[in-house]
C-alpha cells in the first residue's frame, strides 16, 4: 500500500460492520493477483511504522492490539499496531495488557468492555497508559478459516485500544462497532480493518481539538504545537469529552446518601473495592466517583503505579491572582484538583489476580470481579463497595490513618471508626436529600443519563456542579478550622468537641479585631487578616456540619499535605466556608431523614421477596385443592342422584311387569276349573281380581322397603369412596399449609436479626411460656 492509500484510510470515517466488510471483500477481489492481500500491506505498514519517543510522543493513540485466550498458554497478545509494542523492549506492557483486556467471567457475556491503566516505562515515562478493551466470543465453526490454535467450541478475543488520556466516551462506541465487524469477517486472521481504525482514531481525536497536556507544554512546560487551541478551549474540550462516559445520575440513584460518603471515602485515601459484574459497570461506576472530585479526572497522569508522582516533577505553587467569575480561576485557587493518586496510592478501574501485589499500597481505588480479593485477609480494603446490593461493607478493625503532620489537634484516645469518620451530618443528609428526590422524580431507567423532564435541574452537568461547590466549601472550611487553631484555640476546641459550646471570643477595645491573645490583629503568611465579625458559635456550626472526624482525618491524609502547600492560607475570605445546607436543618426533619434513609438501606422488597413467593404459591396450592375438593363433591352428587333416578325407574318397571305376569296366569287357570258357564266363571273372576290387587299391594309395600334398605347401603358406600378420594387432597393441603407456616416463620426470623444488625430493635427477653404439645395432624 502506498504513502496516498495510506493517507486515504486514516481520512476515511468509521462505517457500519456491514459496510466494512463489503468494503475489504470488493477491494480484495478487484486487486490484481499480483498484488499482496490487504492483510499482508496492513504487515508491511506494522512493520514500518514503529513507536518511538521522537516520532509518536504527541500522538493521543498508541496503538491498537488484539488480545487472544488460548487454551494452552492463556491470554496473549496476538497481534498489535504499530508492530513495535511485540518487540522484547516492550516486554512491561505484553505482560500485563493480556489479563486486563480479557477480565475473569468475560466468556458469561456475548460483549462486554474493560477499562484499565498500565504502567510502561518503555512506551509513556512517568505517566499513564490508559487501555479500553472489548472482548467477544464466536463458536469455532462459523469461522471460515481456523488456525491450528483453535481446538474448541469457541474462540474469545479481544481488541483493545491505548492511549495517552482516558478519552473511553469517544472510542467506546467506535471500539464496539469494529469489533463487532472484525468477528464477522470469519477469518480473525485478517487485521486490515483495524489498521484503519487506528488512523481514523487519531484523525478524529485530533479534529476534535484533543491533545496531550504534559507532551504539549501546558503542564510541562514547552510551546504548544501549531495550530492547537488554546489551552482554555483545549481544556474545556477535554473536560467535555472525559466526563462523557460518565453516569452520574444512575450513581446517586443507585446509592442515595452513601455517594456523599463513597466522595469522602475517596477524599481520605483510603483502600476502596468495588466488586460487582460486569466489568463495564465497574468502571463506569469509578470513573464517576473520580469525576466528583474537580479537574481530578483531567489529571489521572501518575495514577496506574503508587511509584508514579506528578508532584516530583512538577512544583505546585499557590495562585497568585484569582478572577471569582472564572470558574477555573476559582478552582485553581481553591487548589484543585487533589492529588489524590501519586506517590502511595493508584487507580485501577480493573484489577486482575496478577496485580494483587498491588493492593500492599497504603491507598487505593479498584474494581474486581473476582471473589479472591474479597476473601484474602493479607491485603484486606476499608470498604468494599457491592455493586448488586448497593452497600458499603466497612472492615471489622479499622488501623489509624498514616499521619503526614503529625497527631491531629483534638484528637481523642479512642479511635473512631471509620463508618463514624465518613457518616453523614445533618446538613450532609438535607443536601443529598435534596439531590436524590430531584433525580428519583426525572430518572428513566432506559435512559439514565437523561432526565425525564428536559431540564438542566437534574442533569449530570447540574449534579457535577452541586459536588463541585461542596468540595470546595470543604476545602475552604479546611482552611478555616486552621485559622481558628491560630487565632482562636477554643472556639476550634469546642468544634472538634462533641456537646460544647464556646464562649464569646476576646476582642480588642480599641480596635475590635480578634486576635488569639486579645491583641491586633494577627498576621498570616504575610496577609493581613482581620477577624472581627467572626461569630464563634456560628463557627462551630460551620465546622460541625462537615463532620470534625472527617475534617481531623483529612489534615492527616498526603493529599492535604500537597494542597494546603500550594494554596493560600485565607482561602475562607473568597469561598464560603459554610455547608449548602447550613442553619436549613431542623431535628424533627433530621430524624425523617434518618428512617428514610434507614428504610431504604434494609432494602424491604428483596428481604421479603422470598417470603412473598412462598406465601404465593401456598396460596395457589390450597386454592387448586378447594376446587379440586368443589368439583369431587359436585360429581358425586350428580352420580348420586343418577343413580337414585335408575332405581326409581326399575323398581317402577319390575311392579308393572309383575302385575300383568300374574294376571296372565289366572286367565289361562280360569276354563279348566269352571263348571257352570254362568255365575262360577263371574265369582271367580271376581276372586282373582281381589287376589291379584292383594298381591300387587304386598309386592309395593316389599318394594318399597327393599328399596330403603339398598339406598342407605349404596349412600355409605359412596360417601366412604368420596372420603377415600379426597383424603390425599386433604393430606396435601395440610402439608403445603404447614410448609407455607415454616417459610413465613423463617422470614420473619430472618427479618428480626437483620433489624436487629442495624441497631433498629432491642432484644427484649420475654417470659418462657409452657409449650402445650401439638395434637398430630388427622389422617
Amino acid at each position: 500500500m502506498d504513502e496516498a492509500a495510506a493517507t486515504s484510510s486514516s481520512s476515511s470515517s468509521i462505517a457500519a460492520p456491514a459496510e466494512v466488510i463489503a468494503a475489504t471483500e470488493a477491494t480484495s477481489s478487484s486487486s490484481p493477483p499480483s498484488q499482496p492481500a490487504p492483510s499482508t500491506s496492513a504487515s508491511a505498514i506494522a512493520s514500518t511504522y514503529t513507536l518511538s519517543p521522537s516520532s509518536s510522543s504527541s500522538s493521543l493513540i498508541l496503538g491498537v492490539a488484539v488480545v487472544d485466550f488460548n487454551h494452552l498458554q492463556g491470554p496473549i497478545v496476538e497481534w498489535a499496531y504499530p508492530s513495535s509494542l511485540l518487540s522484547p523492549d516492550h516486554a512491561d506492557l505484553t505482560s500485563s495488557l493480556p489479563f486486563c483486556a480479557l477480565p475473569d467471567g468475560s466468556h458469561l457475556s456475548d460483549e462486554d468492555f474493560a477499562h484499565f491503566h498500565l504502567l510502561c516505562p518503555s512506551i509513556s515515562e512517568q505517566s499513564t497508559v490508559f487501555g479500553i478493551s472489548c472482548n467477544r466470543q464466536i463458536a469455532s465453526d462459523k469461522l471460515l478459516k481456523k488456525g491450528k490454535d483453535v481446538t474448541r467450541s469457541t474462540v474469545q478475543k479481544a481488541v483493545v485500544v491505548l492511549a495517552r488520556q482516558p478519552v473511553f466516551a469517544p472510542l467506546r462506541d467506535k471500539l464496539g462497532i469494529v469489533t463487532r465487524a472484525y468477528f464477522a469477517q470469519g477469518d480473525l486472521a485478517e487485521t486490515g480493518i483495524l489498521v484503519d481504525f487506528h488512523d481514523t482514531l487519531e484523525a478524529g481525536l485530533r479534529a476534535a481539538g484533543l491533545r496531550d497536556p504534559i507532551t504539549a507544554g501546558e503542564e510541562g512546560g514547552g510551546e504548544p504545537e501549531e495550530g492547537a487551541p488554546t489551552p482554555a478551549v483545549a481544556e474545556d474540550l477535554r473536560e467535555g469529552v472525559m466526563y462523557m462516559g460518565t453516569s452520574l445520575r444512575e450513581l446517586v440513584f443507585k446509592f442515595r446518601f452513601k455517594t456523599l460518603m463513597l466522595v469522602k471515602l475517596l477524599l481520605l485515601q483510603k483502600r476502596i473495592m468495588f466488586f460487582g459484574y460486569p466489568v463495564e459497570r465497574l468502571c463506569v461506576y469509578e470513573y464517576t466517583l473520580v469525576s466528583l472530585i474537580p479537574g481530578l479526572l483531567l489529571s489521572l497522569s501518575d495514577c496506574s503505579s503508587p511509584s508514579l508522582d506528578y508532584t516530583a516533577n512538577h512544583k505546585l505553587s499557590v495562585a497568585e491572582d484569582v478572577k471569582t467569575s472564572d470558574r477555573r480561576s476559582l478552582l485553581r485557587f481553591c487548589g484543585c484538583p487533589l492529588r489524590l493518586f501519586g506517590e502511595g496510592a493508584f487507580f485501577q478501574p480493573y484489577l486482575p489476580l496478577q496485580q494483587i501485589d498491588l493492593l500492599k499500597a497504603p491507598s487505593w481505588l479498584v474494581g474486581t470481579t473476582n471473589l479472591i480479593f474479597r476473601q484474602q485477609k493479607e491485603y484486606k480494603p476499608d470498604v468494599v463497595v457491592d455493586l448488586e446490593h448497593c452497600t458499603l461493607d466497612f472492615a471489622a478493625t479499622h488501623q489509624p490513618p498514616e499521619s503526614v503532620q503529625g497527631t491531629a489537634p483534638h484528637a481523642t484516645n479512642a479511635e473512631p471508626s471509620l463508618a463514624q469518620i465518613v457518616s453523614l451530618t445533618p446538613a450532609d443528609r438535607k443536601w443529598m436529600d435534596e439531590l436524590v428526590s430531584v433525580v428519583t422524580e426525572s430518572y428513566n431507567p432506559e435512559d439514565p443519563a437523561r432526565p425525564t423532564t428536559m431540564r438542566f435541574e437534574g442533569s449530570e452537568d447540574w449534579l457535577r456542579a452541586k459536588f463541585e461547590s461542596y468540595v470546595c466549601a470543604m476545602l475552604s472550611c479546611t482552611k478555616y478550622s486552621d485559622f481558628l487553631d491560630k487565632s482562636d484555640p477554643a472556639a476550634a476546641a469546642a468544634a472538634f468537641t462533641p456537646g460544647s459550646h464556646p464562649a464569646a471570643p476576646h476582642a480588642s477595645s480599641s480596635s475590635g479585631t480578634l486576635t488569639p491573645n486579645g491583641g491586633s490583629a494577627t498576621t498570616l503568611a504575610g496577609t493581613n487578616t482581620k477577624t472581627a465579625g467572626i461569630d464563634a458559635p456560628d463557627s462551630v456550626e460551620a465546622i460541625r456540619d462537615f463532620n470534625p472526624l472527617f475534617l481531623s482525618a483529612f489534615k492527616r491524609t498526603k493529599a492535604h499535605a500537597v494542597w494546603s502547600a500550594s494554596t493560600s492560607p485565607v482561602l475562607f475570605d473568597l469561598v464560603p466556608y459554610r455547608h449548602p445546607c447550613a442553619g436549613r436543618v431542623s431535628a424533627l426533619e433530621d430524624v425523617g431523614l434518618r428512617l428514610s434513609a434507614g428504610l431504604h438501606d434494609l432494602r424491604l422488597e428483596e428481604q421479603v421477596r422470598d417470603t412473598r413467593e412462598y406465601v404465593e404459591k401456598a396460596g395457589r396450592g390450597l386454592f387448586s385443592m378447594a376446587e379440586r375438593f368443589g368439583n369431587e363433591m359436585a360429581k358425586r352428587r350428580r352420580e348420586w342422584v343418577e343413580h337414585q333416578q335408575q332405581q326409581h325407574a326399575q323398581q317402577a318397571a319390575a311392579g308393572a311387569a309383575g302385575a300383568d305376569n300374574e294376571g296372565r296366569a289366572s286367565s289361562e287357570q280360569a276354563p279348566s276349573s269352571a263348571t257352570s258357564p254362568g255365575g262360577a266363571v263371574t265369582a271367580l273372576d271376581d276372586i282373582t281380581d281381589h287376589r291379584r290387587r292383594q298381591g300387587l299391594a304386598q309386592s309395593n309395600a316389599n318394594g318399597t322397603s327393599s328399596s330403603t334398605v339398598v339406598e342407605g347401603a349404596g349412600a355409605g358406600e359412596r360417601l366412604e369412596a368420596a372420603r377415600q378420594t379426597l383424603a390425599p387432597h386433604a393430606a396435601a393441603a395440610q402439608q403445603a399449609a404447614m410448609a407455607a407456616g415454616t417459610e413465613v416463620r423463617a422470614a420473619l426470623g430472618r427479618f428480626g436479626s437483620y433489624l436487629g444488625s442495624r441497631g433498629w430493635g432491642a432484644s427484649t427477653p420475654t417470659p418462657s411460656t409452657p409449650s402445650t404439645p401439638r395434637p398430630p395432624p388427622p389422617t
